[in-house]
């Protein structure tokens, strides 16, 4: 009598787990195919983001911003290459979380600016937020700079703005942070706090390089989501080192190179 029970309940539990099984591979398919549904989206906006970038990388920022007033610039690295969008800042932080640079429901949202920075990129320190999308589209692929010799190869990264201005930032920390924290600040009122602002953050850093830095040196966070923890986030911060003025032009009228 007991083995016959015994041997009920454990096919009770099989057919249990049997069918937790059904259900979480349900989920996974699930999952899996609005993945995939995401990605296929965002590459059909890459791809549609083509027709506005001209030779001797200008813009057409007539178009962009006729599409959109809200968009402020463009991002783009050569590696992680993925990252080549354009940037938008929206009347709050949350507008662009899941809207496109075109105002479009979608997502993985667009890359935006902190609406507190002013447009023309000329804050101590500003901000740009994007989602960490799994593919590596967005800030998806700033992952890849927990690697030391990744970063070590890729260290730099362009802003395009429609004045004709071409900003080159130098990274020089990949680090976690909080959301809210001191990190997203871009106004500061001394030296030693403008000198604090950057040394917490290199303290952090998972991985970094040696970039001379000083009070007046101006810099740019590039924010996304960590792997886990609500309000937990992953930076790229970077220093601005040179401003090219009209780049689209083959005679370059000016060239800056910011020495500290």
């Amino acid at each position: 009598m007991k083995t016959a029970k015994k041997k009920k309940k454990q096919n009770g539990i099989s057919a249990l787990l049997g069918l937790l099984m059904i259900i979480f591979i349900g989920i996974v398919a699930y999952l899996g195919g609005t993945e995939v549904k995401k990605e296929l989206s965002i590459r059909d906006m890459e791809q549609d983001l083509t027709q506005y970038e001209e030779s001797d990388e200008g813009f057409d920022w007539d178009a962009l911003r006729r599409i959109n007033p809200d968009v402020v610039g463009w991002i783009r690295f050569e590696e992680p290459s993925r990252i080549n969008y354009p940037i938008v800042r929206g009347k709050s932080n949350q507008t662009y979380l899941k809207k496109d640079w075109r105002g479009n429901y979608q997502e993985a949202g667009a890359i935006f600016m902190n609406k507190h920075n002013n447009k023309k990129f000329t804050d101590a320190n500003t901000v740009l937020y994007g989602h960490r999308m799994i593919a590596g589209s967005m800030f998806g692929s700033l992952k890849k700079y927990q690697e030391q010799t990744y970063l070590d190869a890729n260290p730099y990264f362009y802003i395009y703005t429609p004045d004709g201005k071409k900003r080159t930032y130098e990274i020089f920390a990949y680090a976690p942070v909080i959301d809210g924290s001191e990190t997203y600040q871009f106004q500061f009122i001394s030296e030693k706090e403008r000198k604090a602002h950057y040394n917490e953050v290199i303290k952090k850093a998972i991985t970094k390089r040696k970039v001379k830095l000083n009070a007046f040196s101006t810099t740019m966070v590039l924010s996304t989501c960590a792997s886990s923890g609500y309000y937990n986030r992953m930076i790229v911060m970077a220093k601005l080192i040179r401003i090219e003025v009209d780049y689209k032009n083959k005679e370059e009228l000016s060239k800056l190179t910011i020495e500290e």
